[in-house]
């Protein structure tokens, strides 16, 4: 079959399987007219006889897949059999379902005010004014808003004026556990900083600190640099390339705080990169898993005595989560708090973070 005519299938078994979003002759009918639209008005009547026999046979009762389990989920929801097998065997079958739709849905877009500027309220009215619909959907949240009728954020009055910076509630979220515990004019290292987020959002969290941003790659280093100086907080964040596989002498004993939001899967972030699941690899577990071992064993080394370092990873997957916080405590951590963010608790990305005192 040529690959248009065999897309066209798929999508519209798909729909006669799993949506209810329109009526069986309707889903034959719109097939054929893509295909007629498309110069391929030829296959038109193979692409119709072959839908109305497929719809026929699933009103006869005739099974194309089992009613439940793995292979169905995968199916289901456009997901490998590797990545349903890990959400099954971690949550259990319902618990997997419930995660993949979860996953599947339209992700929001969440900006964090740049608290040293504008408040989430007066934010809300500047956006207003430039036609953007800003819904405080964490009301308990003071970093968070979720805006609509939008399209280029960064031609936003307000975004070049530096009045906010993307972030997501979960990823704002798990650095909560640094609420209460930061001391006054802390020293803060933040290890994999790139994009910036989380150090934009520290500063300011903790108006006196003073923030490493730290990356292995300097592209991604100048576009901290780019936006710390939108956001007018280039005093307080100290953009540096630094590879965390490898021992600073500089850094040792240094900081109050070190956060590492380690490279990972990423399997917390397929409603926004749902290419996530067929870019990886089973294999990529061990590999990253083994990765951010090696950049928590240096990151602990710079821990002040008395001071903290929060592990995070923006995936859904023990090997890289529990069985990591077990390995940051046998280096001499003492586990203060670990918490598993699931997409459906706040509406956003799957996270996990674990704060250790040393």
């Amino acid at each position: 079959m040529k690959p248009f005519i065999l897309n066209v299938l798929r999508a519209a078994v798909y729909e006669l399987r799993f949506t209810n979003s329109a009526k069986g002759y309707a889903v034959c009918s719109e097939a054929v007219e893509i295909c007629k639209a498309r110069g391929f008005g030829k296959l038109s009547g193979f692409v119709n006889a072959v839908l109305r026999n497929i719809q026929r046979a699933a009103q006869a009762g005739e099974r194309f897949l089992p009613e439940d389990g793995p292979e169905r989920l995968s199916v289901e929801f456009s997901t490998p059999r590797w990545i349903v097998d890990i959400f099954e065997k971690t949550y259990g079958a319902e618990g997997a379902r419930d995660l993949l739709r979860s996953l599947s849905e339209r992700p929001r877009v969440c900006v964090c005010p740049n608290a040293a500027r504008i408040t989430k309220a007066g934010l809300a009215e500047v956006l207003s004014a430039e036609g953007v619909t800003a819904e405080d959907f964490y009301p308990e949240r003071e970093d968070c808003l979720i805006i609509r009728e939008t399209s280029d954020i960064s031609e936003l009055r307000a975004y070049k004026d530096g009045l906010f910076h993307v972030a997501s509630a979960s990823a704002l979220a798990s650095l909560d556990p640094l609420s209460g515990r930061t001391p006054e004019n802390a020293l803060i290292l933040d290890a994999c900083a790139a994009p910036g987020g989380k150090s934009f959002a520290l500063a300011g969290k903790f108006p006196g600190a003073s923030i490493t941003a730290a990356d292995i790659y300097p592209r991604k280093v100048g576009l901290i640099r780019d936006g710390a100086e939108r956001l007018g907080l280039s005093a307080a964040i100290s953009a540096e390339t630094a590879d965390m596989t490898k021992f600073a002498p500089a850094f040792e004993k240094k900081f109050d705080i070190v956060i590492a939001d380690c490279p990972c899967t990423g399997l917390g972030l397929l409603r926004k990169k749902p290419d996530i699941k067929f870019s990886r690899a089973p294999g990529d577990i061990e590999t990253l898993a083994r990765l951010q071992r090696e950049i928590a064993e240096n990151c602990v080394k710079y821990v002040k005595p008395g001071g903290l370092f929060l592990y995070i990873t923006c995936t859904l997957n023990p090997a890289e989560n529990a069985d990591n916080a077990g390995f940051i405590e046998s280096l001499g951590g003492a586990p203060l708090e670990a918490r598993e963010i699931l997409p459906r608790e706040l509406d956003s990305d799957g996270f996990f973070t674990a704060l250790f005192g040393f």
